[in-house]
């Protein structure tokens, strides 16, 4: 690469290169201007490869190179990626998410109390207004009976989607007598929410219709409407001609839309959801100046830096500003930084940035992710979760106050209660104060405190035994809600044959061999693969095992029918939503047994609801069962997220495709490339044939008379489209993502949520013209402003919502099952002290040796200045390894081979200090116990690298890489990293379950994609390592796109079916089949099903199932962090000593 030690790769044949002092090569003095064959260091029998310029990034091999250890780099990146980007970048928002609640725990008790203060005057005040108001005429009390009664909610509820629909209508192309229509219906929506507006006006009295805030948006959306009209006036009004006029569809006529929030009104978990919504934009002002504020100043400092440096020459070295640059990256500071904040190819622009002003540039670009990325607009998501807390918190208080209503007891045994303990509740309440002031900013969202019951494991709803308790509560379904009626009609309860069905379900290795099939169909799944030979043995054994497990599954379903019956009474088989599941699958693979053979392609696509086979698992497993059924329970409120992202989507494409229809098109393709400068740039403004010149006129020579005269005399507008069909070159999409109509709008705005992709669309759009003509850089720039708010709107603040939902009722669920859901935060905080105090244990007291080597050893042990020299060694044999790198010299290499086996020797010796200073007490200490495998493992690796293992390849490298487990000792003696560290331990089993469901799902979609995609041809993302032509490969796949790595390009490539074959048969010599160099490429077209496997795959896994990693972090972090700080104070303790402190409990649950 331009940046490396050019004198370790043979691409050249210059032995003695001298790095410049800059540390990247210029193109007067690289050695390296055009592509030559060279090796890549990694093995002399390596092939020879043309190293040549990238797109975007310095130079690399076309071919691209793995490392040989395929299994290894799987397991290391996936891994990685769960460790880092999964959990450890959510523990920012842990982090940043606590400090935020303390920080505003007062400010919101403050809130709080003028929230309910203004509730309390807001109700005098409508109540006095209530009294007063008297209809001063007749008129007006028939205007307000006609806007109170219900036909006309229903009314206005008809015109709300007409008009939702009529906006939707706009397309490219679109007919004619499409907008005539349009335009008609559009007239006379005016006038009825016009007179709408006059009815409610009049009816319901000025002060009346001003209380309501929904009026005052109908006002603005009627004025919108009226402006509409008096600048664009409709043609049949106007006398304009259809033809000649401009599209019928405006921009100001898209404000209708908002009408559509007014529906919520009858929707109150959505009313509910709304109202959060509002709360968080209005706490949101000050972190919007922060946001800005910050963004301002690293874009001042970017331009200062990087302004007009981004500009390089056809061989991708830097040039001077003076200098005609070859390749300007759109993605450059001389304007905005707007998509490195977003994450979008961030690693780009700073590979740029090092290119053309050194390595120097990164730590800008670094600083600028963490600052901006993981903390500011982490900041931003703890605001949201705050206001999902609150909401949460008035919900549940009313739950308990109409608890307390219904459950009262009689007065005066409250009363001789109070006269009792009053006492002892105001000296518990004393006690507990300063350790509740540690703890009550942390709000139920983490369940800090509503996860402390007696008993209960510390690992959460998700963990096995929970999960193992509800199977248990479950067990006596069979046995007692069979009742006494007659399955299908036919068995009544002492018939044999039920009589034997419900033994054999109530037989205990019943359950036990309907998991083994489920098994065995999974790895039948896993087998199957539509690239095997279709004749050979294995394909046989496969189908004929596939009609044996569907014969076993339908044999399963009637065993459960003859047992329950089947749907018509409670209990029934179909009345239990698992066995429903069960049996639509079954159903599915029943119809493929009959119709297996079919040529059909909707057969064919049958097939892959095979994939869905291992769903049965999660009734037989209870820790999969709990998470299912929490997901479940959010499905209510996930479906309001997803009407209000619909809805948002909805108003961003009506005006996105009002404005950019049929505009995202060029002239494309080889003949187009082969023109010349000035051919390209008359496609991009044409003029008529009696203004171009002689020389012009004969570009077209070769098209006939009458084609000339109807591109340039039709009486049409030249377009950019004619030119280039006369040139004989491609018009064509320039994206795979347009605004053509509103299906493709909002399908573009869910993969801009992303945040994939959005910059190409933007610059697309920026670039833009009109209709048919060619794009030009930077045409109208203000659209960047445009999708610049679609990103707060849409993906930092309403894509955010799922996360805020998924959170909100994992807690839910995790407080009602655990018996804290309507506990208040003193009665929680009983438990919290009460659960620490149950659980001291003594401590353990080392006793000193009695033999003088043993007792100084001792006491080094137990030394603090030991532990400080271990740490200052771990933090020098950090830098050390830190400092290795590729190409290092020899004698660089021994060096700091030396200094390895230096600290190495140090840790060695600690440990038998330790261990024959302490004696066994050195092995009680789990921390120790690690230390000790890693100096095992470390010296094993010495002794392995000093007998010659260094160069046996990965086996020395894994045995070596036991040094970095030293790393680990600094978590045991620095809390902040031990409070991380221990997060990570407490939330593992919760995280398992998770794991396991995540695995599931990974794995049909794999499976499916297997049967849909493994035909597919390769192309730019669907390489030799990236595809479905295996379950491994399609598994890898699939975490890419979990990361959100290119997952839309990918899923348009899947979809392709240009140029390609429909449906290719088995070749024993294609790529994907045979291993041989000179194997047949796959020529398989895609399909269209792309679209709903990868749209419902993002929309299940990025925006659902990854965010309850979230809530379970946030949990273990608030638990972890109520531990390190203690909520147990002295006269806890000695109020516990002298007193039994259940005594405390009633006077806490009063």
């Amino acid at each position: 690469m331009v940046l490396v030690n050019y004198s370790h790769f043979p691409c050249v044949d210059e032995s003695n290169i001298q790095i410049p002092i800059g540390g990247s090569w210029s193109h007067d003095t690289s050695p390296w201007k055009t592509p030559r064959l060279c090796f890549w260091p990694i093995a002399e029998e390596s092939p020879a490869r043309t190293c040549a310029l990238g797109d975007e990034q310095s130079r690399f091999c076309p071919d691209g190179q793995d490392a040989g250890y395929e299994v290894v780099a799987v397991i290391y990146f996936v891994s990685f990626i769960i460790l880092g980007s999964f959990f450890m970048l959510n523990l920012t928002l842990a982090v940043i998410w606590d400090n935020f609640s303390e920080a505003s725990f007062l400010e919101a008790e403050d809130k709080k109390i003028q929230k309910k203060a203004k509730v309390a005057i807001d109700a005098l005040r409508t109540s006095k207004v209530d009294k007063n108001r008297v209809a001063t005429s007749r008129l007006q009390f028939l205007f307000g009976a006609i806007v109170n009664h219900w036909i006309f909610n229903v009314v206005q509820t008809i015109l709300i989607l007409l008009n939702t629909i009529i906006l939707s209508l706009d397309q490219y192309p679109i007919d004619p007598k499409l907008i005539d229509i349009v335009e008609k219906i559009n007239f006379a929506l005016t006038i009825a929410f016009f007179i709408e507006a006059i009815l409610k006006v009049s009816g319901l009295g000025w002060k009346s219709w001003f209380a309501d805030r929904y009026n005052l948006f109908d006002a603005m959306v009627v004025l919108a409407s009226a402006m509409e009209m008096i600048l664009s006036p409709p043609a049949f009004i106007h006398q304009q001609n259809t033809a000649s006029r401009t599209a019928s569809f405006s921009g100001l006529r898209s404000f209708r839309l908002f009408s559509l929030f007014k529906l919520a009104r009858s929707w109150p978990s959505l009313q509910k959801l709304l109202t959060t919504m509002m709360s968080t934009l209005q706490e949101v002002g000050n972190f919007s100046v922060l946001f800005l504020l910050f963004t301002y100043i690293y874009a001042l400092i970017g331009m200062q830096a990087f302004a007009y440096q981004f500009r390089f020459d056809e061989y991708g070295f830097p040039v001077d500003r003076n200098q005609d640059a070859a390749y300007v990256p759109r993605a450059n500071f001389d304007t905005i930084i707007w998509s490195i904040l977003t994450g979008e190819n961030w690693n780009v622009v700073m590979l740029d940035g090092w290119r053309s002003s050194g390595w120097t540039s990164v730590l800008y670009f670094v600083s600028l992710v963490v600052l901006g990325s993981f903390i500011v607009l982490n900041l931003f998501l703890a605001i949201l979760l705050g206001n999902f807390d609150e909401s949460n918190n008035e919900e549940r208080d009313a739950e308990r106050e109409e608890l307390k209503r219904r459950s009262r007891v009689a007065p005066a045994v409250q009363s001789s209660r109070r006269e009792v303990s009053s006492r002892r509740e105001a000296d518990f309440r004393s006690s507990t104060e300063e350790s509740r002031s540690r703890t009550r900013s942390r709000s139920n969202i983490t369940g800090a405190r509503s996860r402390r019951e007696t008993g209960t494991p510390p690992s959460g709803i998700f963990n096995d035994h929970s999960a193992a308790a509800l199977s248990r509560r479950g067990s006596s379904f069979l046995t007692n809600q069979l009742g006494a009626h007659r399955s299908l009609f036919i068995f009544a309860l002492d018939n044999p044959i039920r009589k034997a069905a419900i033994n054999l379900l109530l037989h205990p290795q019943f359950d036990n061999a309907s998991l083994v099939l489920i098994i065995i169909s999974t790895v039948e799944l896993a087998i199957d693969n539509p690239l095997r030979p279709p004749k050979r043995m294995l394909a046989n054994i496969l189908s004929r095992f596939d009609t044996v497990l569907t014969i076993l599954f339908m044999a399963e379903v009637v065993i459960k029918v003859i047992a329950y019956g089947f749907i018509l009474h409670k209990g029934a088989y179909l009345r239990n939503s698992w066995n429903a599941m069960d049996f639509a699958i079954t159903v599915v693979a029943a119809f493929f047994m009959f119709q297996g053979s079919s040529q059909f392609k909707f057969v064919k696509t049958l097939r892959t609801f095979r994939a869905l086979r291992p769903l049965r698992m999660i009734n037989r497993n209870p820790g999969l069962k709990l998470v299912v059924s929490s997901l479940i329970a959010s499905i209510p409120q996930i479906v309001n997220v997803i009407m209000v992202c619909l809805l948002v989507f909805l108003i961003f494409s009506i005006l996105a495709v009002n404005n950019l229809k049929g505009k995202f098109y060029s002239c494309q393709g080889g003949v187009f490339n082969a023109l010349t400068t000035e051919q390209q740039a008359f496609i991009t403004l044409p003029r008529t044939w009696s203004e171009m010149t002689i020389t012009e006129q004969n570009w077209f020579s070769n098209n006939s008379s009458d084609i000339i005269r109807k591109a340039f005399y039709s009486g049409e507008p030249l377009t950019s489209r004619a030119i280039c069909n006369l040139f004989g070159a491609t018009w064509t999409k320039t994206i795979p993502q347009n605004f053509d109509n509103v299906l493709h709008g909002i399908q573009t705005f869910f993969e801009m949520t992303t945040t994939e992709g959005w910059v190409t669309i933007m610059i697309t759009s920026v670039d833009a013209t009109e209709i048919d003509m060619q794009p030009i850089p930077n045409y109208r720039e203000r659209w960047a402003f445009f999708f610049i708010s679609f990103i707060l709107v849409g993906t930092f603040f309403i894509m955010q919502l799922f996360v805020g939902v998924v959170i909100e009722n994992f807690n839910n669920m995790k407080e009602k099952l655990d018996g804290t859901y309507l506990l208040t935060h003193i009665q929680r905080e009983w438990l919290t002290i009460n659960e620490a105090m149950l659980s001291m244990r003594p401590v353990r007291r080392l006793k000193t040796p009695l033999n003088m080597t043993r007792r100084i050893l001792f006491r080094i042990s137990l030394n603090p200045i030991l532990d400080i020299t271990i740490m200052g060694c771990v933090l020098l044999n950090t830098i050390f390894m830190a400092m290795d790198f590729f190409g290092e010299e020899n004698l660089y290499e021994t060096g700091l081979n030396y200094l390895n086996y230096f600290c190495s020797g140090i840790f060695a010796l600690e440990a038998v200090v330790k261990i024959i200073g302490l004696g066994k007490y050195y092995w009680k200490e789990p921390w120790n116990i690690f230390d000790f495998i890693v100096v095992l493992g470390t010296l094993f690796g010495m002794i392995y690298q000093m007998l010659g293992g260094s160069s046996v390849g990965a086996a020395a490298s894994t045995v070596r890489s036991f040094r970095v487990g030293r790393l680990f000792r600094l978590v045991h003696s620095a809390p902040s990293l031990r409070q991380l560290f221990n997060t990570l331990l407490i939330t593992l089993p919760s995280l398992a379950n998770i794991g396991g469901l995540l695995f599931l799902v990974f794995f049909i979609y794999a499976a499916m994609g297997v049967q849909l995609f493994a035909k597919v041809k390769f192309g730019e993302l669907i390489t030799s390592t990236a595809n479905f032509q295996s379950l491994l490969k399609a598994m890898i796949t699939l975490v890419r796109c979990a990361t959100g790595e290119r997952w839309n390009d990918m899923m348009y490539e899947l979809a392709n079916q240009d140029g390609c074959e429909s449906d290719p048969p088995y070749n024993p010599r294609s790529c994907g089949i045979s291993t041989d160099i000179d194997c047949i490429p796959l020529n398989g077209c895609g399909s269209p099903v792309a679209f709903a496997y990868l749209y419902s795959f993002t929309l299940l896994v990025t925006f659902i199932l990854l965010n309850i990693f979230i809530a379970v972090i946030l949990e273990g972090f608030a638990k972890e962090k109520d531990r390190e700080d203690g909520v147990l104070l002295p006269q806890h303790v000695r109020i516990s000593s002298t007193k039994d402190v259940m005594v405390a409990l009633p006077l806490m649950l009063t």
